[in-house]
């Protein structure tokens, strides 16, 4: 399972719930859009405080606690926009989740999944946006991350995910970090991104995995680890 989630039901569609602002703030020219205000934008992963040399030395990651940046045309990814969404019986309705600002082809790399990397000593029991990394190691990006964070799970989307999270390699073999990629299919321009949230988020969730909705088990559906 990539996401490990301590939450309930609703938190499958908690993870678009913050307020945007009308214009973010910082000096990019007026040409800032809208970030939540409580969430700082990281163009790179950063290393919590309590994770010992040891261990960061294992990934492939600077980790550099000075790259929060402004959300802009500059620093935003151009294959992606953050949207409210407002179809009835969507589960994140009123909420927002992540498009495709173009046509994403089959196979390829959308964006990294970006916030702080985190051991078992200080791994969050409460967010939401825990993704399972390597060695040992998570990426959270509740208070601290990029656009990916936004992506929801499938379930009362889609019939089945158009993208999943895929583990990159640095070219001696470290782990550096986690991106989505596109599934077997093109994702047409405007199309929610969707991903599974795995079986463990389901399992500890809910307690059997949720598939009231009608769709495949997570065990029988393309990127459903």
């Amino acid at each position: 399972s990539f996401f490990r989630f301590f939450a309930a039901l609703h938190s499958m569609s908690k993870r678009g719930q913050e307020k945007f602002p009308a214009v973010s703030s910082g000096g990019c020219g007026g040409g800032c859009i809208s970030w939540p205000a409580s969430v700082v934008f990281l163009t790179e992963c950063v290393f919590a405080p309590e994770v010992p040399q040891s261990i960061r030395k294992r990934v492939a990651v600077s980790g550099s606690p000075s790259l929060a940046s402004t959300y802009c045309k500059a620093t935003r990814c151009p294959l992606v926009r953050i949207q409210p969404i407002t179809t009835l019986g969507h589960p994140a309705m009123g909420q927002y989740g992540l498009f495709a600002a173009r046509a994403l082809p089959p196979r390829n790399r959308i964006l990294s999944y970006v916030g702080v990397i985190r051991d078992a000593t200080s791994e969050s029991q409460t967010s939401a946006y825990v993704l399972s990394f390597a060695e040992g190691l998570s990426i959270d990006a509740e208070q601290r991350g990029n656009e990916a964070r936004f992506i929801n799970d499938f379930r009362g989307i889609a019939a089945r995910p158009n993208a999943e999270f895929t583990l990159e390699r640095a070219p001696d073999g470290r782990p550096r970090g986690m991106a989505v990629s596109v599934l077997s299919e093109l994702i047409p321009k405007g199309t929610e991104i969707v991903v599974t949230y795995g079986k463990g988020y389901w399992r500890d969730a809910l307690k059997p995995p949720y598939d009231s909705d009608g769709h495949e088990p997570l065990d029988t559906v393309e990127g459903g680890t």
